[in-house]
C-alpha cells in the first residue's frame, strides 16, 4: 500500500489536491459549518446554500433542458 504513494511533486501535488477535497466532503457529510466571516455568511448566496436552495438553483433537470419531439426515435428503441 505505502508504496504507491506518490513520489515526484506532480504526483503529491495532486494526492495533497484530492486529500483537500475528501476532506471537504468529509466536513459537508457531517454537517460542519465553514469558518466563515460574518459578511461572507451575510451573503444571499451563503444562505441559499446554507438553506439548501442553491443546489436547485446552479442545476438544471437534464430531460428539462432538451425534450425529444415526436418525429424523434429514442435511443433505446434504436438500439433495441
Amino acid at each position: 500500500m505505502f508504496s504507491q504513494l506518490p513520489t515526484d511533486n506532480r504526483e503529491l501535488n495532486w494526492f495533497t489536491l484530492t486529500e483537500a477535497i475528501a476532506q471537504r466532503f468529509e466536513a459537508e457529510y457531517q454537517n460542519k459549518r465553514p469558518d466563515l466571516p460574518d459578511e461572507v455568511q451575510a451573503l444571499p448566496i451563503f444562505l441559499d446554500w446554507q438553506s439548501g436552495k442553491l443546489q436547485n438553483r446552479v442545476t438544471s433537470k437534464f430531460w428539462e433542458l432538451a425534450q425529444p419531439k415526436k418525429t424523434s426515435i429514442a435511443l433505446i428503441s434504436a438500439v433495441a
